[in-house]
């Protein structure tokens, strides 16, 4: 039995390898480093405020044979591939290794 928005649906066992296909949905983090043949990247409206280019790239390059995206981040999708830079990465391992240093140099 499989519920579908609020309704059940009863496949007969026999029918269900030939019936339903199995399906997968992770955010872009959680895919890092993992590619599948076929993927569909959603963008809903409120996607919009986060796209960079970086980002869109990253999820596009899961797929391997087929990507499909289902696109409502209205104009924000084209300004990201065309403009948005990723926001700089920042740590403090700079300065820790230069402490570091420092201190083998004493």
């Amino acid at each position: 039995m499989l519920d579908c928005e609020g309704q059940e649906l009863r496949v007969p066992r026999e029918q269900v390898a030939a019936v339903l296909r199995h399906g997968w949905a992770l955010t872009a983090h959680q895919a890092a480093g993992r590619r599948w043949p076929g993927v569909v990247v959603l963008l809903p409206p409120e996607a919009a405020g986060e796209l960079t280019r970086q980002w869109v790239y990253s999820a596009f390059n899961r797929a391997e044979r087929h990507l499909s995206v289902v696109h409502a981040a209205g104009p924000a999708l084209p300004q990201a591939v065309a403009s948005a830079p990723a926001r700089p990465r920042t740590t403090r391992l700079r300065g820790i290794l230069a402490e570091q240093t420092a201190d083998l140099g004493d």
